[in-house]
């Protein structure tokens, strides 16, 4: 007899559950400007869908549908107040990924550049506010290349 893991099969160590208005439109964002993929089948209230799970390589996030199971929780846009988490994905090429991500409407918050860590990246907000960054890394860190009065205290 063989030990279960705690973690089941097929998923990952962490996994962010994401409050959403709507989860079908938010299904649609999220494959079409991100190439994220359904997971699992939604979870329905009747016609109404309140949980889903969606994948992205080897990450996976859980939507919720604001105000179903429990959920107190609220969007940022809802609440106008931008929360204190931001959602940083690598991808394989993010000069595609951008491309992909704009073309298909997403709010573009920040333009590829390459940052002082090494990481060719993007921000962009969905339709509920959040603030999703997707990176690249393209060259090893040098503290060296830290800017002039950036305090990393």
């Amino acid at each position: 007899m063989t030990t279960p893991s705690y973690i089941p099969e097929g998923m990952p160590q962490l996994m962010p559950y994401i409050t959403v208005k709507d989860i079908e439109a938010s299904l649609k964002f999220y494959q079409t400007c991100f190439g994220f993929m359904p997971a699992e089948s939604p979870l329905a209230d009747g016609n109404t869908l309140v949980h889903a799970e969606m994948s992205f390589h080897n990450a996976r996030i859980m939507l919720g549908r604001q105000g179903a199971m429990q959920n107190n929780s609220v969007t940022p846009k809802h609440s106008q107040i931008q929360h204190g988490i931001g959602l940083y994905m690598y991808c394989p090429d993010v000069k595609a990924h951008y491309e992909q991500a704009k073309s298909a409407g997403a709010e573009i918050i920040m333009e590829p550049a390459l940052m002082f860590w090494g990481d060719e990246m993007y921000s962009v907000a969905d339709a509920d506010g959040y603030h999703w960054s997707f990176g690249e890394n393209k060259e090893a860190f040098d503290p060296n290349k830290i800017p002039p009065g950036f305090n990393v205290k």
